[in-house]
């Protein structure tokens, strides 16, 4: 072989190597930010689950601690990870600040099975009368809020001192 056939062929690995590189970023890009949304709404569903095993479907926020305590305790002993007391609390704070999310979690779970889950005797279900906003007044593509935005991100948003302002940033 001649020293320019060995170069194209070094070329051409380069290229194919570069290829198989950048393919590869961008589907773990893809991957990272489907567990980033998946996460998100978990997050929120939990928090519907804990809004509506207490509070009934009452918009009411003061309830008390040892249910997060104790709901913490439980879900670290079957082994689940990052459900401490303060973000059971995070989670709920979610559920009850983005009630609108509640659409976007609605069109992902169309193509799950998640509806044959139980609490108990009961089936699980999506709230749908906890926490309703008037759309006139905040208008918000939660698509595109729960797509770009990470839990991580809700979580600075939720420490605004206002809903008003967690809904506008």
């Amino acid at each position: 072989m001649s020293a320019n056939e060995n170069l194209s062929d070094m070329n051409t690995l380069e290229n194919l190597s570069k290829a198989i590189q950048d393919t590869n970023k961008f589907f773990l890009n893809k991957v990272q930010k489907q567990v980033n949304v998946s996460m998100t709404l978990r997050n929120w569903l939990i928090g519907s689950y804990i809004v509506e095993y207490k509070q009934l479907g009452e918009n009411r926020a003061n309830y008390g601690q040892m249910v997060f305590e104790k709901l913490a305790a439980r879900l670290k002993q079957k082994g689940l990870k990052g459900m401490a007391e303060t973000n059971l609390k995070l989670f709920r704070q979610l559920f009850l600040t983005y009630p609108q999310i509640r659409q976007t979690l609605s069109d992902e779970l169309i193509q799950t099975d998640l509806q044959q889950f139980r609490i108990g005797d009961t089936e699980i279900f999506i709230p749908l009368n906890v926490g309703k906003i008037d759309d006139s007044t905040t208008k918000i593509n939660t698509s595109l809020l729960v797509n770009q935005l990470s839990f991580s991100h809700f979580i600075e948003l939720l420490k605004a001192d206002s809903d008003t302002k967690c809904r506008f940033y």
